[in-house]
């Protein structure tokens, strides 16, 4: 069974946004400690070229990874 593209990069960025940011029952843990979750899961629980595409944005883009910072 396929897991369609959409899917993949929702999981990738709700994973990363849920642990960079507050939520109301716990403090973040980090951008840091989300891109090492997402580095961890790369071509595990996520897929490698999301993964990817994620990671290029959010190192080239400073308006992307200064939201998080």
């Amino acid at each position: 069974h396929q897991i369609c593209l959409e899917a993949k990069i929702i999981a990738v960025a709700d994973t990363f946004d849920a642990m960079a940011n507050d939520r109301p029952y716990r403090k973040a843990r980090g951008a840091e400690a989300a891109i090492k979750v997402l580095k961890a899961g790369r071509g595990k629980e996520y897929d490698p070229y999301v993964v990817d595409a994620f990671m290029a944005c959010y190192e080239q883009d400073p308006t992307f990874s200064g939201i998080y910072q």
